[in-house]
């Protein structure tokens, strides 16, 4: 398993407010889940780029 970064006991922090702010700008959506061992499981998707249309 990946050892990832964790916050201290207060877990505190502007990690996901920051995320949180990035992924509505963008109309994106955001998925977090608790994992049992402690931490997060976030998935983030953002839409990709608008295509126009030009005469056909």
């Amino acid at each position: 398993m990946e050892s990832g970064r964790k916050a201290g006991q207060d877990g505190l922090g502007l990690g996901l407010s920051i995320v949180v702010a990035i992924v509505e700008a963008h109309h994106g959506t955001l998925e977090v889940r608790p994992v049992s061992e402690g931490g997060l499981d976030v998935t983030v998707a953002l839409p990709g780029p608008v295509r126009e249309e030009g005469p056909a």
